[in-house]
């Protein structure tokens, strides 16, 4: 065997492995991406849910203790402790959820509700294509 061949198996090596290398960066990257999506997807919920709850709470103290409104309250209360449970489970930081539901707890509205619904229903779609494109990179199948 000549030398020449010796370098171009010995380069070649090195590419095959510096390749695979690479793609198991990438997959780091786009699990990080997806982690995150789906960490700021379900803080927007939690959002939405809070002030769904903050709603409720403040409508049944107008409404003199209506049963109907009063159940609504404490409903909303729950699914919204539970959303933020979900949260913090997915990964979100105590200060992000807090920040989340104070921020909830202001709207004052229509507008204001009909924005944090947006805004998550756009988290959770954008949470489910990186989470198709993840899978995509990961199986090399689309």
């Amino acid at each position: 065997m000549s030398s020449g061949n010796h370098q171009s198996i010995g380069r070649w090596l090195f590419q095959v492995h510096h390749r695979e290398a690479f793609r198991v960066r990438q997959r780091g990257k786009e699990k990080q991406r997806a982690e995150k999506a789906h960490v700021h997807a379900m803080v927007s919920v939690a959002r939405v849910a809070a002030a769904v709850a903050a709603v409720a709470a403040a409508t049944s103290c107008d409404a003199q203790a209506s049963k109907m409104a009063a159940a609504m309250a404490s409903a909303t209360e729950l699914l919204a402790s539970h959303c933020v449970e979900a949260a913090q489970h997915a990964g979100a930081r105590h200060d992000q959820v807090a920040g989340a539901v104070q921020a909830a707890v202001g709207v004052r509205s229509p507008g204001d509700l009909m924005t944090l619904t947006a805004a998550a229903a756009t988290g959770k779609e954008s949470d489910d294509a990186v989470a198709i494109s993840s899978n995509c990179l990961s199986d090399s199948i689309c």
